[in-house]
């Protein structure tokens, strides 16, 4: 296991923007960083990050947490794994200390892969380097294909030979297990024999977004019509192929830096445009392009170019990934290889200037593709011609912006001689047919809606709970932000003058709660406010790391939410910690005042309420006591209104 030492070293090296903008495109806004959420699908940032705090927080589906709970989420790794990543991006030394078989016993099934995938990875550069049949077929085979040896190794890519188990068998006698080999996808298990998925074949690893294995691709170096050229990883519980693309790890930082990411059809595709100096340049791993890889792609660029080959497949391709990139409210353009070219052999052929300008000065919209596609063969036929607008009306369609549509529209109807309204009127009608299809799918997904009485009673009730939650939520608010500053009250003396007595805001508030005997009635702030009085018993002041690093996951949790929450007091209050100025002494004062005034309302209402309601079956002699009690309330009721600036009825 990982000393404590070791861990506090790498919590206080790793900078939560570093490590963050590596896997989402973060923009300063003030003194924190705001990105699209890496959780959950938005088109609008509300991913925020405080370097001050060390902490993110996303105000669109809650997820929060420091620079060891981004990796773990972000890459589904354990929390060692995290640590020892996040170790050997800051070159620290991780000192171990003992593991027990308990420790052992607890691996999960997802490290088990990872580490046979790295095995597997070494295992095979072994054999393409080291391996005397190896170099001879594999790396000369790369070599000759026009690859050198940097951009090779850089990759990472090697060679399985042609046995049917070498791998296996050496994974087996270093103690690996079958079941294991055979969930990673590198083995297939017949009976009592394994056999090596990847047999001969050069190896293409692939990386998720931290660097790590979680798959592979396999070129076949034998011409056989019965083989496949190509083998892939089978899923696994690391790898989704539908989820990642191939080169994005090493592509993702020049993607940010060009603002703009090249979709390529293969392996070979993305490291020859590597190799020439393209280093933006990612694809789909077996498969077509789709719509979590192009929403896995905005997270670093707006803007996509389509790099395929210039044959009818690459020509359909292009068209579905249009539509996606469109519906996502990105940016697309489209660059054909001449026919028998592609980016792999164009690389090849020409030099690496020739390369980019072509990339450069080739890029069509996608109304401009449509169009030239065929060789303007729909220019002569009015059919043809009907067909193609409303297949690019229906790429239209896609785009989520009114403005860029109505544009859209307009160059569409220019380039064609299409009268404007008869674009928009088939437009519309597209859009209502997908709208009505949608709302349709929905439908089916929900429950049968409420009676009206239900949803009115319903909406009631949850006025009544939020009115209460948003007072229980202030106090909490002053607990966690100023818990441990300091107030000076002035005591009334019989004789002489007033006295001045310091007391902490916690003091302060946790002492007129309990004066009232108020208790919190939402949960997680009845949470948290245990905590602050168990911590004020102990005469402990709580400091915002207490909360930040507390052992429970609810009150650390609270504490994100608090520490990046948009609404919050004044920010001239932000970085008040013990002694306070005068003026804002008096401000907070009043605050808190104002916060222990509403909650009192709050219980002083419920308790009217219940009232009512009892006095309606009361016998006589009851009904006396309750009344008394009633008027007790009302009149508190009464002055505390006044004092919150209220008129209530």
């Amino acid at each position: 296991m990982i000393s404590q030492d070791t861990i506090r070293n790498i919590i206080n090296a790793a900078r939560i923007e570093d490590v963050i903008s590596d896997f989402v495109t973060l923009k300063k806004r003030g003194a924190n960083y705001l990105g699209l959420c890496p959780f959950h699908d938005e088109k609008t940032a509300s991913f925020t990050v405080s370097p001050a705090k060390g902490i993110y927080k996303c105000f669109g589906c809650g997820r929060a947490g420091d620079v060891v709970r981004f990796v773990m989420e972000n890459d589904q790794q354990t929390y060692p794994e995290a640590l020892r990543f996040l170790a050997g991006k800051y070159n620290i030394e991780i000192e171990e200390t003992g593991y027990s078989k308990v420790d052992k016993e607890e691996e999960s099934l997802k490290e088990s892969l990872f580490l046979i995938n790295s095995f597997a990875k070494d295992y095979f550069e072994d054999q393409l380097w080291n391996d005397e049949k190896g170099r001879a077929v594999a790396l000369s085979y790369m070599l000759e294909r026009g690859f050198d040896e940097k951009t090779i190794k850089h990759f990472n890519i090697g060679y399985n030979p042609e046995v049917w188990d070498a791998f296996s068998k050496t994974a087996i006698e270093k103690g690996y297990k079958k079941e294991l080999l055979e969930k990673s996808g590198l083995t297939i298990l017949k009976e009592d024999r394994v056999i090596d998925r990847f047999r001969s074949r050069v190896i293409f690893p692939i990386h998720n977004l931290s660097g790590r294995v979680i798959g592979f691709g396999g070129r076949s170096l034998k011409q056989d019509s019965k083989m496949a050229k190509y083998v892939n990883s089978p899923e696994s519980e690391v790898y989704s192929k539908s989820f990642q693309l191939y080169g994005l790890y090493f592509a993702k930082k020049s993607i940010v830096k060009e603002d703009a990411c090249l979709v390529v059809e293969g392996y070979t595709d993305v490291v020859s445009l590597f190799q020439s100096g393209v280093e933006n340049a990612v694809a789909p791993l077996g498969t077509s392009l789709t719509q979590d890889q192009v929403k896995l792609i905005r997270r670093y660029s707006q803007n996509v170019v389509l790099l395929f080959d210039g044959d009818e497949a690459g020509a359909k391709a292009s068209v579905r990934a249009i539509d996606m990139v469109l519906e996502e409210g990105m940016n697309v353009k489209i660059v054909i290889f001449p026919q028998g070219e592609d980016p792999d052999s164009y690389s090849k052929n020409h030099s690496d200037d020739a390369l980019k300008d072509f990339i450069a000065n080739n890029q069509q919209d996608f109304i401009a593709y449509r169009l030239e596609a065929g060789d303007n063969a729909w220019k002569g036929d009015p059919v043809k011609k009907a067909e193609m607008m409303k297949e690019i009306l229906l790429s239209i369609s896609k785009v989520p912006d009114h403005l860029l549509r109505s544009f859209l529209v307009k160059d569409l109807s220019q380039r064609t001689e299409l009268s404007e309204q008869s674009a928009i009127y088939e437009l519309n009608r597209l859009r209502r047919a997908h709208l009505k299809q949608s709302l349709n799918k929905k439908d089916q997904e929900l429950q049968p809606p409420p009676t009206q009485f239900q949803q009115s009673q319903k909406q009631q009730d949850e006025q009544v709970d939020r009115n209460s939650e948003r007072k229980e939520e202030k106090i909490i608010e002053l607990l966690f932000k100023y818990g441990s500053s300091k107030l000076h009250l002035q005591i009334p003396k019989e004789e002489g003058e007033d006295e001045v007595m310091e007391i902490s805001v916690s003091d302060y508030i946790i002492g007129e709660l309990e004066r009232d005997s108020i208790e919190f009635r939402n949960e997680r702030f009845k949470r948290v406010y245990e905590f602050f009085t168990q911590q004020n018993n102990e005469d402990r002041e709580v400091s915002q790391r207490d909360l930040l690093e507390n052992e429970d996951e609810e009150i650390r949790n609270f504490s994100y939410d608090f520490s990046l929450n948009r609404y919050t007091l004044s920010e001239n209050w932000e970085n008040m910690y013990h002694i306070l100025t005068q003026s804002e002494e008096s401000d907070l004062k009043k605050s808190i005042d104002r916060a222990i005034y509403g909650l009192r309302l709050s219980e002083v209402m419920e308790r009217l309420d219940e009232f009512e309601v009892r006095m309606k079956d009361a016998e006589a002699d009851e009904l006396q006591e309750l009344m008394r009690k009633q008027k007790i309330l009302s009149d508190a009721k009464s002055a505390l209104a006044k004092k919150l600036g209220m008129t209530l009825t």
